[in-house]
C-alpha cells in the first residue's frame, strides 16, 4: 500500500485506494493467470465497495428541519464495521 494511507479514512476510501492499486498492478503483472486472480479480486472488492457506499444514509427532509430547528442530531452515526 501507499505511503498516504490514513489510519483515520473510511473503509469506503481505504477500498477504494485498493481497487486503484490492484487495477494498476494488472498492467505490470506477467502471468495471464495472475492477472485473471487480480480481476477476480477485484470484481469481488468494486462489489463490496458499491454496498458500503449504498448503505450512506442520506439526508432525509425531517432530519434536516430536526437540524435547523436545534432539536437534536440531523443524522444517526453510520456504523463502520467490516465488510460483508
Amino acid at each position: 500500500m501507499r505511503p498516504f494511507h490514513d489510519e483515520r479514512d473510511m473503509p469506503e476510501i481505504r477500498l477504494m485506494r485498493t481497487i486503484v492499486e490492484l487495477n494498476h498492478r494488472i498492467l505490470y503483472t506477467a502471468s495471464p493467470d495472475e492477472r485473471t486472480a487480480l480481476r477476480t479480486t477485484l470484481t469481488v472488492l468494486r462489489a463490496e465497495l458499491v454496498k458500503l457506499i449504498e448503505s450512506m444514509p442520506i439526508v432525509s427532509e425531517e432530519d434536516a428541519r430536526r437540524a435547523m430547528s436545534g432539536q437534536g442530531p440531523a443524522l444517526r452515526p453510520m456504523q463502520l464495521g467490516g465488510t460483508s
